[in-house]
């Protein structure tokens, strides 16, 4: 009985040094998929939105804007002309979003009950 719980106490061991060396190359793969981002000019990403020291854009599309927030192009599209919606730019024909203006639309939608709640 002691033999195998000798073997089983190794074995033990042996897994925990493996889950150790596993943390180690997880934490190095990770390390260098970040390191070679940076030298590609992509930094960190926010809601699929690639962020880097290059110019940022400002301003996006109904579809990237849909996107960015979460939602359907469809259901953006009701919310502009339902007047609903984040607020937006018309230039010419070209309907555009402030990230700003996003960031706050998400802002002042936040709650911390789902019961519905007519204001």
């Amino acid at each position: 009985m002691e033999q195998v719980l000798a073997k089983l106490q190794e074995a033990v061991e042996i897994k925990n040094s493996i889950a150790k060396q596993e943390a180690l190359l997880w934490q190095k793969l990770s390390e260098a998929l970040t390191s070679y981002l940076h030298s590609q000019g992509l930094g960190e990403q926010r809601r699929g939105i690639p962020f880097s020291n290059k110019a940022v854009p400002t301003h996006m599309n109904t579809k990237k804007a849909a996107k960015y927030l979460g939602i359907g192009y469809n259901t953006m599209h009701q919310w502009r002309t339902s007047g609903r919606g984040p607020k937006f730019i018309k230039i010419g024909r070209y309907i555009r979003y402030r990230i700003t203006d996003l960031e706050d639309f998400l802002s002042q939608n936040a709650s911390y009950s789902s019961s519905y709640e007519k204001k």
